[in-house]
């Protein structure tokens, strides 16, 4: 099993345990399942706008989304983890990654 695989079955683990936590504020988008620091998503049609500031690991899974505008996730400073999987992108911009200074996995 690839090691892409083994970290998305973790983090799916994690967020299975019990029902995902919603955080305060409408943080977590509806196509979107949150827990106190990752978020799962699923089949978006774009982006989300709205995801705490604060999260360590974002995924993107089967979704719809085919562009990665510059700055697409300097909401998310804090992510250490950015995984899509089963992604289709026809653009990514120069500085789509931009102001991710915590990432160590995409």
């Amino acid at each position: 099993m690839g090691g892409e695989r083994v970290l998305l079955l973790l983090l799916l683990a994690g967020l299975g345990v019990g029902e995902a936590w919603r955080p305060p504020k409408g943080k977590c988008p509806l196509s979107c399942s949150c827990s106190k620091d990752s978020a799962l998503c699923e089949g978006s049609v774009d982006l989300p706008e709205i995801l705490s500031p604060t999260l360590l690991s974002l995924s993107f899974v089967r979704t719809r989304i085919t562009q990665l505008k510059a700055g697409s996730f300097l909401r998310v400073p804090s992510l250490h983890l950015l995984l899509f999987t089963s992604n289709s992108f026809s653009v990514i911009e120069d500085d789509a990654f931009a102001g991710l200074s915590h990432l160590q996995y995409l």
